[in-house]
């Protein structure tokens, strides 16, 4: 009996020293777990403000890009107020040409007319 006695002892000190290497295993993996999630969440921040960065930064151009179409828009609204005020005096130059022309031809007419009489009553 006193063989079982050590035997029981001897076991129940192995089981214990496995109970400890076991506890002791899952403490160090619980600290290096914890030690591996509060890099990966250092890294997400950090990651997460550059593209927040990024973001403000792409906000930004958009910005400056819609400022800048808009300007454009503006340019060229005000250049075709410019371009129809050009053509509304292109058309009244072209109907004072065209009036004169008119006015030319019926005085080249009228003075055509007036040679043709005078030469009829002269012959």
């Amino acid at each position: 009996m006193d063989d079982d006695f050590v035997r029981k002892g001897e076991f129940a000190s192995e089981i214990r020293r496995i109970d400890e290497k076991i506890d002791a295993t899952v403490t160090r993996i619980e600290a290096k777990t914890d030690a591996h999630i509060a890099r990966m969440d250092a890294k997400f921040d950090a990651h997460t403000a550059q593209m927040d960065a990024k973001f403000a930064e792409m906000k930004a151009q958009n910005a400056e890009f819609r400022e800048y179409v808009s300007n454009e828009l503006s340019d060229m609204r005000g250049d075709m107020k410019q371009m129809k005020g050009e053509i509304s005096a292109i058309k009244a130059d072209l109907n004072n040409i065209s009036r004169n022309v008119a006015l030319i031809m019926t005085v080249f007419g009228l003075v055509i007319s007036v040679i043709t009489i005078a030469a009829q009553f002269l012959r």
